[in-house]
């Protein structure tokens, strides 16, 4: 706006915050057209101020409608916009996400206020939400609102009507069909990363099954929304395949389905001999070698099996492969060094204390709500870790016993969930911080003795460490 004016665009300010920063608004439309044809949309953003993507998201929407996507005249005709991109300018400004007063100002609302505490002494008691509300109130009065969207980070999910009971809003059908819509997008998404590595595929069951059984909204909804992400996934990564296939494409695998023959021909070759009790059991010795069973463990002479993922197994060193690729034009040769042993024991073993409090946690609040919500934030988090841990892991498991060689680096799938489900255990308040201190530094150690390369340490300490 201050570089030349703009006919379809008004900048006013709505309110200031408790620090006196202005609450600008973004009125955009085509003020040529009567109102009474229109449809209102109503935007906000940066109710907490620390998380940035979410103000950003709404500028970018701003931008959009004045010079993108939404600012055609047809666009602006049939809509007016009405965008605060910021509400919480002074939270941002402190990188946190109450106000100045320490409030949650998306708590802070008349609409089934309650008194918790950060949500403010009572209903609007911040000059934020009074004026954002009070705002809307105009607006909707004068010409009415008919969608209102307020743009949040901290997790990657779209939430609508209503999220303090499991009742349905008297418009869900229209807001569960927006909701499919970008459904269908986060499928684009995941389908791109399945044509990168079996990781995506193993994701997209979790947050399928954790959706299917623990989502928002009656069963019949949420099997659908997941049926629709999955179709979505699949149409992405087919048609991707077999463009890949066409164009770099070799002997069987030049279609779609030739490669999916390939890959589970593959994999079906990976076998393990004798057999998995064998592998289970046996100990390598000088005149005996174990072959077929996947990766050895080099100190205690047995096969490192999906059970010694969560119980123990020794350090794994690099894997060296001399690589040469050559063409008509020439060639040349580079060293690959692969780790392997992706797994800190020591965090795997913290899987057994969180994994069973989230199973007590979630028996005992069936059907109760938490003191917090941040309390219950917390817990979804961290059941979606055990869902995520457990799928992996058992999925692994099923295959090994099938006969199917495992090597230990496909558990690294499963490390962001320890990592998350250690952190939620390690930072509830009656956990005692000396202690969790102590945990991480156990942690850490871990993966400083059993991490292979020590290039980084002075020699004689390595000669002295036996690397």
């Amino acid at each position: 706006m201050n570089r030349r004016p703009l006919k379809n665009a008004k900048l006013t300010s709505i309110g200031k915050s408790v620090q006196g920063r202005e609450l600008w608004q973004m009125e955009i439309t085509d003020f040529s057209v009567d109102d009474a044809g229109k449809l209102t949309i109503y935007i906000d953003g940066g109710h907490h101020g620390n998380e940035q993507l979410g103000m950003e998201l709404a500028v970018q929407l701003v931008h959009e409608a004045l010079e993108g996507a939404l600012s055609s005249p047809e666009m602006l005709a049939r809509y007016h916009f009405f965008i605060v991109p910021m509400i919480n300018p002074d939270g941002n400004m402190m990188d946190q996400r109450q106000n100045a007063h320490n409030v949650d100002l998306n708590r802070n609302y008349g609409f089934e206020w309650t008194n918790e505490a950060d949500h403010g002494s009572g209903p609007e008691s911040e000059p934020e939400s009074h004026s954002n509300a009070n705002n809307m109130r105009k607006i909707d009065t004068a010409s009415g609102i008919d969608l209102y969207l307020t743009t949040h980070t901290g997790t990657n999910i779209l939430i609508y009507s209503w999220a303090y009971t499991l009742d349905s809003a008297p418009d869900d059908a229209l807001l569960y069909r927006i909701g499919s819509a970008a459904n269908n997008l986060t499928g684009v998404a995941f389908g791109l990363s399945a044509l990168s590595k079996e990781t995506g595929i193993m994701l997209l069951l979790v947050l399928a099954a954790y959706h299917t059984f623990f989502g928002e909204g009656r069963l019949i909804q949420r099997f659908s929304s997941t049926l629709g992400l999955v179709l979505s996934v699949f149409l992405v990564f087919a048609v991707g395949l077999q463009v890949y296939d066409s164009l770099f494409g070799a002997g069987s695998a030049t279609t779609f389905l030739g490669q999916i023959d390939f890959i589970l021909r593959y994999g079906a070759s990976l076998k393990m001999t004798p057999s998995t009790q064998y592998c289970l059991f046996a100990v390598q010795t000088t005149t005996s070698k174990i072959t077929g069973c996947g990766w050895m463990d080099s100190v205690l002479n047995t096969a490192i099996t999906p059970l010694n993922w969560v119980t123990y197994y020794s350090p794994i060193g690099y894997l060296i492969t001399n690589v040469t690729v050559t063409s008509a034009n020439g060639g040349y040769s580079y060293v690959a060094a692969g780790y392997y042993g992706i797994t800190n024991q020591f965090e795997v073993w913290l899987a057994y204390l969180w994994g069973a409090y989230v199973v007590y946690l979630w028996r005992k609040t069936r059907g109760v709500q938490f003191d917090t919500d941040t309390d219950a934030r917390d817990f979804r988090l961290a059941r979606f870790a055990l869902l995520w841990f457990l799928i992996v892991f058992v999925a692994y498991v099923a295959l090994f016993f099938f006969g199917r060689v495992t090597y230990p680096y496909y558990f690294i799938q499963a490390v962001p969930a320890l990592a998350m489900g250690a952190a939620y255990f390690l930072s509830r308040s009656w956990f005692p911080q000396g202690i969790a201190y102590i945990v991480l530094a156990g942690v850490f150690l871990w993966f400083f003795i059993f991490y292979p390369d020590k290039s980084f340490l002075p020699e004689q300490f390595r000669a002295w460490l036996g690397h």
